[in-house]
Order: structure tokens, then sequence, then C-alpha cells
């Protein structure tokens, strides 16, 4: 989907790719005795959850879920969604305990969310420093993740990107063919 779309024809792709991945995530998972579980409305708007899932013990994971489709395949991830007021972005307002990147090939990587917002963190305070000494900076390329402040074509306003290689955090498990 394209920064330059409607915004509510985004959102609409995006809940059809959501719904394309869980549909063949949902057998996966069950081969290991875990079931996958819709939100409320509220956990989506509010918490940022895409969905439940309840592992063969009985214990409920919350789940975020991003897929890529038309170009690239490194983890796109919203760090600070308004540069000029600070606002947190959706990556790290986000509360889940995990975080499924889809590449354009279908093929899905599972991570702790913790272990992204920790990086995510470490690398924001080196932004800031960088900021703070030369404010017209707009990119950092480093080893296996780029940032960049972009503008946000909706809001309208300048919002920091990071753009990670799926292996730069350690994988949880992969999932095949999840675009089917």
């Amino acid at each position: 989907m394209l920064s330059t779309e409607n915004f509510a024809d985004r959102i609409a792709k995006g809940r059809a790719l959501e719904a394309l991945i869980v549909s063949n995530l949902t057998p996966q998972l069950a081969t290991i005795g875990c079931k996958v579980l819709e939100v409320t409305a509220d956990e989506d708007k509010y918490k940022k959850l895409d969905r439940w899932v309840v592992t063969a013990k009985g214990t409920r994971l919350s789940l975020q879920i991003k897929g890529r489709v038309e170009s690239g395949d490194d983890l796109i991830y919203e760090v600070i969604k308004n540069v000029d007021t600070g606002e947190e972005g959706r990556g790290l307002k986000c509360n889940a305990d995990l975080y499924l990147f889809v590449d354009r090939n279908g093929k899905g990587w599972m991570y702790k969310l913790s272990t992204i917002k920790t990086a995510v963190k470490t690398l924001l305070e080196q932004v800031r420093k960088d900021l703070a000494e030369n404010p017209s900076q707009a990119d950092w390329d480093l080893p296996k993740v780029t940032l960049n402040i972009r503008l946000d074509n909706y809001h309208g306003n300048r919002k920091l990107m990071a753009y990670f290689s799926p292996t730069y955090f350690p994988v949880i498990s992969t999932f095949p063919n999840l675009y089917a």
C-alpha cells in the first residue's frame, strides 16, 4: 500500500491483507497447539493490537501484524509520528507481546516486540543527539537498519521511520506462504 493512497483505501487494503495473513497463519500455529483470536475494536484502535495468540498452555499473547506486498523486504517501524512535537509512533505506542512481519514473498518472521522496542529506543537516542548537532539531518544508514525522516502525506508532518533487515532481531519463528 502506497502512502499516497487515500487513507480509507489504505485501511481497507490493510485489513484485507491482515485477514489473508491470519487465515494462513492460523493453521500453522494450530500445529503447535496455538489458537488465534480476534481483538476488540478498542484493543485495535487504542492498543494497536491485531490479534491474540493463545498458546497450548493457555497463555494469551497479543500480536501486531505488518505485511509488505508492494516494495521492500525490510521491517518498517514508525518510530516518531511527528518529529516536530516528538509524538511517539505507532510502533512505540503498541503494547503487543509479539510482532509478526511478513515480507513481499509471504514469509512471516515472528519477534518479541520488547526486543524491537529496546533497539528502537537505543537508535532514537542517537538520532536525537545527531539532530541536536545537525537539525537538518534526515537519514541514518547503519548496519541492517536505515532510519529517515520523511513527510507523512496523510497528516502533513515529518515522521521518523526505521527500516530493519528481518535478521536484525532474534527470530522466534518463521512461517511460510502467508500470502497464499
